[in-house]
C-alpha cells in the first residue's frame, strides 16, 4: 500500500470516530499499521488470528467502544 493510501486510511478511521483497531499484521497493511501504532488518538489491539479479532470487535461494539452507537460507523472497524 502505498503511504499515501495508507494516511488517507487512517484520516477516514478518525473521521469516523473509530478508535479501537485490532490488527493481525501482514505485509499488505504494514504502512498503516505503523501509522496507527504511533498515534495515540488509537487503541490498537495485536491479535493472533482473524477470529480473536472479530470477537474483540464484537465486544467493542456491544460496549459501544469501537465507534458511534450504530452500526453503520462498526463496519468501519479495522477487523482484520
Amino acid at each position: 500500500m502505498k503511504p499515501s493510501s495508507a494516511s488517507l486510511l487512517v484520516d477516514a478511521l478518525k473521521q469516523n470516530e473509530i478508535r479501537l483497531i485490532t490488527v493481525l499484521p501482514d505485509s499488505w497493511m504494514f504502512e498503516v499499521y505503523e501509522l496507527i501504532s504511533k498515534d495515540s488518538y488509537f487503541k490498537v489491539v495485536p491479535v493472533t488470528h482473524e477470529a480473536e479479532g472479530v470477537c474483540i470487535c464484537a465486544g467493542a461494539w456491544c460496549a459501544r467502544v469501537a465507534g458511534r452507537d450504530h452500526y453503520g460507523k462498526f463496519r468501519s472497524a479495522l477487523c482484520y
